[in-house]
């Protein structure tokens, strides 16, 4: 599911974050013999919501187009103090309250809202699910800050993961910071390497066949 959020979480995301987590990192090119299977690996999938042609496996996605829709301020009106918070408490995060005039002109924002799915030879089942933000943060919109937090079936959905970084929709992978998570994740460290998959299986309900593309996550814990 894709709905608007205000646009300053743009800036919110780009100065607070990536000053905090600088850890959160994108390659251009990396073979997978050069991530560290000597610790804790989780691999999921999840609906590339970023992709207008991709098909949701739980029910279809919608995408709002925001172009156009940024809200206009005039320069009469002062911007609210760092006091203020926009507040994402649902997912685990929250920003301070401030932007400038031209930063806001990136302004679109994709939420978050999918199963977190497991891949069972041609069958793909639910494993959990994941709330979060995408932040468009270049002119040419291959490049996205994410922050995502994920909750997990098995425990009643207390276990999860905190999920930061820059998403680039132009190279074949790309690596994002784990900053967290809850119950026995709690103060989790480590990374993910994310990358876009065709998934082509069956469903076993619907006794037809379906082709996706997804988002591959291989997590990778210290």
């Amino acid at each position: 599911m894709a709905t608007l959020i205000p646009s300053i979480m743009v800036i919110f995301m780009l100065l607070f974050f990536m000053s905090k987590f600088s850890s959160a990192r994108t390659l251009d090119n990396i073979s997978s013999s050069n991530h560290n299977h000597g610790h804790q690996k989780i691999t999921f999938l999840m609906s590339d919501v970023l992709n207008s042609s991709s098909t949701q496996y739980f029910g279809k996605p919608t995408t709002t187009n925001v172009t156009g829709q940024i809200p206009q301020f005039t320069p009469t009106i002062p911007l609210n103090s760092s006091s203020q918070t926009f507040d994402l408490s649902t997912i685990g995060f929250s920003f301070p309250a401030r932007a400038t005039l031209q930063e806001l002109e990136y302004g679109s924002v994709t939420s978050i809202d999918e199963e977190l799915l497991q891949n069972d030879g041609d069958e793909l089942h639910k494993l959990g699910k994941a709330q979060g933000v995408y932040v468009v943060s270049s002119e040419d919109r291959s490049s996205h800050m994410v922050a995502i937090t994920t909750s997990f079936l098995k425990g009643g959905y207390q276990d999860g993961l905190r999920l930061f970084g820059v998403h680039k929709t132009d190279v074949f992978e790309s690596h994002i910071a784990v900053i967290g998570g809850t119950g026995k994740y709690y103060n989790a460290n480590g990374y993910a390497a994310v990358k876009v998959v065709d998934k082509v299986g069956s469903s076993s309900k619907e006794k037809k066949v379906t082709s996706s593309k997804f988002l591959l996550f291989d997590v990778y814990l210290s």
